[in-house]
């Protein structure tokens, strides 16, 4: 890896699919989540991405879908929490 920072934004918005993990115009990560899923299949979309966020960070390409699943529902159980901020109801 190199020395260059990468930057990861959080999307929630309405999707077909529970999440996806996308690049920026700069080149920072963008993890897209579906924000009707409930707030724990959130977290755990949010940690699969993450996943696959890092390994792309390290420079590895070739990711095998079941042991990317298997550490993000391994961060999942550890306790490591993800709070989204919820949107205001009435927004302006």
């Amino acid at each position: 890896m190199d020395n260059k920072t990468s930057v990861l934004k959080v999307v929630r918005r309405p999707m077909l699919i529970p999440g996806q993990l996308a690049t920026d115009p700069s080149g920072g990560f963008v993890i897209l989540i579906d924000s009707e899923q409930a707030d724990e299949d959130q977290a755990a979309t949010f940690w699969h991405e993450a996943v696959h966020a890092v390994l792309l960070m390290y420079g590895i390409t070739e990711q095998d879908e079941s042991r990317v699943e298997s550490v993000a529902q391994a961060l999942v159980t550890a306790g490591i929490h993800v709070v989204f901020d919820h949107e205001p109801e009435n927004p302006p």
